[in-house]
């Protein structure tokens, strides 16, 4: 049976971008855990960590009458971080609520909706199609039999294709389809263009 890459992935694109967040505790600092190639909401213009997730945190941390501190690390790391570190440990990577999640760390309210977007070459261009079923565009999971297909690593793509090329019942399991991690979507995308993967498969960039 078809199944729509959306309908399983609803639970993240419905909630969108959200802080993994621990309480806070007596110290000056708020240390806060990003990955900084998901403009715009956190990049790196002039040296500095700049976007939507550094203005939101820049705001709690007034609030809170402490110094903000961002610590750069790969997207995969960002959860366990805030869970294992103090108290004043928190996330703002544009993170998508997941019950897996939920299990390590408080989230704060969400603040952005996100899809999810397969990213491909045709006639030497890069296209965007959402994975949508709002009866216009869709993807579904066995349109990547037999493809090498790029996620960032920890994201809730990567979780899900996974599951459809692993678990016995998944779509993708035994058809010779291919799973590429990277650390950023940046990188995912040059090895695409220089056919290294055929397709990719990321957040909505707004």
């Amino acid at each position: 049976m078809k199944k729509f890459l959306a309908v399983l992935a609803a639970a993240a694109l419905t909630v969108g971008a959200t802080m993994g967040l621990a309480s806070c505790g007596k110290t000056d600092d708020l240390v806060v855990y990003t990955e900084s190639g998901f403009a715009p909401f956190e990049y790196v213009d002039g040296g500095k960590i700049v976007g939507v997730d550094v203005d939101i945190m820049q705001k709690v941390a007034d609030k809170l009458g402490k110094k903000l501190k961002f610590e750069d690390v790969k997207f995969d790391t960002i959860v366990d971080a805030v869970k294992d570190g103090k108290l004043t440990n928190v996330g703002a990577a544009g993170l998508s609520i997941t019950d897996a999640r939920k299990e390590k760390v408080d989230f704060s309210v969400p603040y952005y909706t996100a899809e999810l977007y397969v990213i491909y070459k045709a006639a030497n261009e890069t296209t965007y199609v959402s994975a949508t079923t709002d009866g216009k565009q869709g993807v579904y999971w066995d349109a990547f039999a037999g493809k090498k297909v790029g996620v960032q690593n920890g994201t809730t793509a990567d979780l899900f294709l996974s599951d459809e090329i692993e678990l016995d019942e998944g779509v993708l399991n035994g058809q010779n389809a291919t799973k590429t991690g990277y650390d950023t979507y940046a990188t995912a995308l040059e090895d695409m263009k220089v056919g290294n993967i055929d397709v990719m498969i990321m957040d909505e960039i707004p």
